[in-house]
């Protein structure tokens, strides 16, 4: 502990990142924080140097265009690569919407059309959906308002936190018939549910860092330009894999819903449509979301209007 303290004030690593927080369990306390910089040079003395060859595996390694970001990120020298395409046929399986008249999730009046957007989808759906949130307060507050409106429809209603850990609402909503689950965090990723029980994936919001982050904000200054170089490859990845939760079977068939409309009204947008593999799109308002939705899941062929 001497030596973790004397690292912290007079002798901090080059490559550390240090900040002071607030204790979660108790408002007295003071915590102590420490995160690597950079993990390439830790990797590649403890990884790849102690091993005749390492093979990375992942559908998110790639920001769907390439290597490049993760191999700055990890330290890659001189590796082969290979970008396979998918054997799941998306534009027949996956409608993604995108309703034009939700507000900017900035505004004061997001948070209520949030509600309608996601009340609506789950009930044409009849449950079988997992929303997810880039924060455990927008995760509650909107857990505890829906679930005053979804219940009484006969839609269980299991949020992250709130009902248990990650392992826990998965378990109960796979029990129930006609659930949604609320989830952030490692909901985004790593969650394989297959067959009918899960026919529906939104997405609050587009899943930018928080800048003001320890981390985020050391790891961003070493960019000219730290939202472009850094928090959009970071976004996008995560994007992929909030969308990777829907389709895990090559019959299987979804409705992908993005509940921020930045994604078709700024710039950026069209980095996180292109990491996408080919669709069917349509923009809607928030209103016709149950109406998309219904038209897509009863059709009895993927992709069948």
């Amino acid at each position: 502990c001497k030596i973790q303290m004397k690292e912290f004030f007079p002798r901090p690593d080059k490559n550390g990142i240090y900040w002071i927080s607030d204790s979660v369990r108790s408002n007295r306390n003071l915590v102590f924080n420490k995160a690597p910089f950079n993990v390439s040079e830790y990797l590649e003395n403890n990884l790849f140097k102690q091993k005749k060859s390492v093979i990375l595996t992942g559908a998110t390694l790639s920001d769907g265009n390439g290597f490049e970001y993760i191999k700055n990120k990890l330290g890659f020298d001189n590796s082969a690569e290979m970008l396979l395409g998918s054997p799941f046929d998306y534009q027949k399986s996956v409608l993604v919407c995108v309703p034009e008249d939700i507000p900017n999730p900035k505004r004061y009046d997001y948070q209520l059309a949030l509600e309608q957007s996601i009340y609506y989808s789950v009930i044409a759906s009849k449950g079988r959906a997992l929303v997810l949130f880039t924060s455990n307060a927008s995760l509650n507050k909107t857990a505890r308002s829906l679930k005053k409106s979804l219940m009484p429809q006969g839609i269980n209603v299991f949020a992250q936190g709130m009902d248990g850990n990650a392992t826990q609402v998965v378990k109960k909503f796979l029990k129930s018939q006609d659930a949604v689950l609320f989830g952030t965090s490692s909901l985004w990723e790593g969650v394989d549910i297959q067959g009918d029980s899960l026919k529906l994936v939104m997405m609050a919001k587009l899943p930018f860092d928080v800048p003001t982050d320890p981390i985020i904000s050391a790891r961003s200054e070493v960019y000219e330009e730290p939202f472009t170089q850094y928090s959009i490859p970071e976004a996008v990845i995560k994007f992929r894999q909030g969308f990777g939760r829907l389709i895990r079977k090559k019959d299987a068939k979804g409705v992908f819903i993005i509940l921020d409309n930045r994604i078709i009204n700024n710039s950026y947008g069209k980095l996180f449509f292109e990491a996408l593999p080919t669709l069917s799109f349509r923009k809607t308002k928030i209103a016709m979301l149950d109406n998309e939705i219904s038209k897509w899941l009863s059709s009895s062929e993927p992709g069948e209007p």
